[in-house]
């Protein structure tokens, strides 16, 4: 459909910090707010339809009472982590974050109510990476439901836990699970130690090893930093992110935090800085690259998107969709469509919870480029599927009409010949 026929894209498109927060709920793990949605004349944005963030789909146990839970998490080597972890739940396939670990590793939260004090995570690739959209993200972001209304089950809220555990979340590393089914409000807390396991060969990650080298009062102020968040205190937790920065200029994570936040507020040169800043202090970081990929599809900057999203592919191909994401958005619009269909495909498997459903527009205009209207529609099936009531809905309706006609033309010229 290179002519008449041809896919367009709308020209909404939004983005967010990795590790931000999006308006009414949580977001990939760490700080800041989604901005504003903006006006663009060559993007489309991952749409915000997802099971995820429907307030009325209640995907987690429906709980009143508390049930505190507490635990260890160490490397494989037996190591506390080199940086505070986030402590995920899952219920059923959903992900949302509870907490972090300290930086001994331990981890403490009220079980049945952490998700109204903790609301700045969800799990990579999960968008947190972060990225990423009813705000974030035709925006890039993805709010976690909370949950609602009260537990039937009395006192024993092990009925409401079926099909929970709790796991570690660290990119590049696979985390044994505690498995949650039978717990109940008045057992003993203690949930035991949770393992992470380095896996293949990955290089990067989302927790930068110059961490484990960071001096006593650097530590400090980045700790402090995330408390901060926690409370959503944000202009407390600049101060000291940047206070550790000051005390240990090559604290990558630190420099990291700090970028997101002068994302987030818009402070567009300074978190550019940051970001080349972590990057020099490890280049295995791997948020830093897909920060600066958002920063640049912001301004269509295609050419730099897909040189950042590279680096972050290759450093970790597993625990990032969102890369895949840019990446497929930047290389059609540079015209290399054989990468762009490979990145939307790889978007697709590893994108489980369908929080980037314009990967499948993405692919739809490549397929149909190529005239293959068949598998173009069935893309855009897919996208109606997970974004029916998205504002483009319409306009992609219309557009798979159109292939349908053509693939019914086809076909009856085909019987006539």
């Amino acid at each position: 459909m290179r002519n008449s026929a041809r896919i367009l894209f709308l020209v909404t498109f939004s983005c967010f910090s990795l590790f931000g927060q999006a308006k009414g709920g949580g977001t990939p793990a760490g700080p800041g707010t989604a901005p504003t949605p903006t006006p663009s004349t060559t993007t489309p944005p991952p749409t915000n339809r997802n099971p995820v963030n429907n307030p009325n789909q209640n995907n987690f146990p429906t709980v009143s009472r508390p049930m505190y839970v507490s635990g260890r998490v160490v490397m494989d080597d037996g190591t506390a982590p080199p940086s505070s972890v986030t402590i995920v739940r899952t219920c059923n396939g959903i992900s949302r974050a509870m907490g972090y670990t300290n930086s001994k590793g331990d981890f403490s939260f009220d079980l049945n109510h952490a998700e109204a004090a903790f609301q700045d995570a969800s799990t990579p690739g999960m968008g947190s990476l972060s990225g990423d959209p009813t705000s974030t993200r035709a925006s890039l972001d993805d709010p976690m439901v909370n949950m609602r209304g009260n537990s039937s089950s009395g006192g024993g809220m092990g009925s409401s836990l079926m099909g929970c555990e709790l796991h570690a979340q660290l990119a590049g590393y696979r985390s044994s699970a505690v498995q949650l089914a039978n717990r109940r409000s008045m057992d003993d807390p203690d949930v035991g130690i949770i393992i992470l396991h380095r896996m293949g060969k990955d290089e990067g990650g989302t927790v930068s090893m110059t961490s484990m080298m960071a001096p006593k009062d650097a530590k400090k102020a980045f700790e402090k930093g995330l408390e901060a968040l926690k409370k959503k205190k944000s202009e407390d937790a600049e101060k000291d992110f940047q206070k550790a920065v000051t005390v240990y200029p090559k604290y990558a994570d630190a420099w990291f935090r700090l970028g997101a936040l002068q994302m987030d507020h818009k402070q567009t040169d300074a978190a550019r800085g940051s970001f080349a800043q972590a990057i020099s202090a490890d280049p295995k970081l791997v948020t830093p690259y897909i920060n600066l990929a958002i920063l640049d599809a912001r301004d269509a900057k295609w050419k730099e998107v897909a040189d950042s999203t590279g680096k972050a592919i290759r450093l970790d191909p597993v625990d990032f969709p969102i890369a895949f994401y840019f990446d497929a958005l930047a290389n059609y619009n540079l015209q290399n469509f054989e990468v762009a269909e490979k990145s939307a495909r790889q978007l697709q498997k590893l994108d489980t919870q369908h929080r980037y459903p314009l990967g499948d527009r993405i692919l739809a205009s490549v397929l149909a480029d190529r005239k293959d209207y068949s598998g173009a529609a069935e893309q855009m099936r897919n996208y109606l599927k997970f974004a029916g009531t998205a504002t483009d809905a319409d306009e992609v309706r219309g557009q798979l009409q159109q292939l349908e006609k053509i693939i019914t033309e086809q076909g009856a010229t085909a019987k006539q010949q």
